[in-house]
């Protein structure tokens, strides 16, 4: 009888274990394709926005007969300014850019972007304390219902811009963050970018990693 037990056991564990494991290798195959989606549409959320900045225009590089494409006279002229560290929201030509980029998103993509935005804790923390500091408010530790009522004034800023599409200057703050190195990119030529270079540089701003 206990060896019937045991075989019974060892049955069930054999057609147990193989169900465990496919259910396992199945969240990981959907946890990667959810990444792997997430990353496509970041990809195409952030693509406008890096070629109004190197060429001027909405429309992708073609890369037609050739494997470098000619950058933005006023792009290139940035990267010189930008050698003197310049803040890229004193910038008219990426305050231009971005204003423009703003006008076309869709409720869609406005909908992505404050997603993006809201999921990081410390992107949050950082757009909460240039919003202290505007407003001169001085956070006391000890007053809790002080800090949620400013901390909730501060997010219906960010939810308007989601809302409505009005853009608030912390909008403009967290795109100087994420965007200021894209004047700073090594590329081969001065005057013009390579198909490899340009797919690095919309796949590095896709991350929305405002500290890489």
């Amino acid at each position: 009888m206990q060896n019937t037990c045991v075989g019974v056991v060892i049955w069930l564990l054999g057609l147990l274990v193989p169900l465990l494991l496919m259910a396992i290798a199945s969240r990981i195959f959907f946890v990667l394709m959810k990444g792997k989606n997430k990353t496509s549409e970041n990809f195409k959320l952030i693509q406008p926005f890096v070629n109004l900045l190197l060429f001027d225009s909405n429309d992708s590089p073609g890369y037609d007969n050739s494997y470098f494409e000619k950058l933005s006279v006023r792009y290139v002229k940035c990267r010189k300014d930008f050698e003197k560290d310049i803040d890229p929201t004193k910038s008219s030509y990426f305050v231009e850019k971005l204003e423009l980029y703003f006008s076309q998103l869709s409720i869609n993509d406005r909908e992505k972007l404050s997603q993006i935005i809201m999921e990081n804790d410390l992107v949050v923390e950082t757009l909460f304390i240039s919003y202290m500091l505007d407003n001169k408010i001085i956070m006391d530790i000890a007053a809790e219902d002080n800090e949620r009522r400013h901390f909730f004034s501060f997010l219906m800023e960010l939810i308007k811009f989601r809302i409505d599409g009005k853009v608030n200057k912390y909008n403009y703050f967290y795109f100087a963050l994420l965007f200021q190195k894209i004047f700073y990119f090594e590329m081969t030529k001065k005057e013009e970018i390579s198909l490899l270079e340009y797919e690095n540089i919309v796949k590095h701003f896709s991350k929305f990693n405002f500290l890489n």
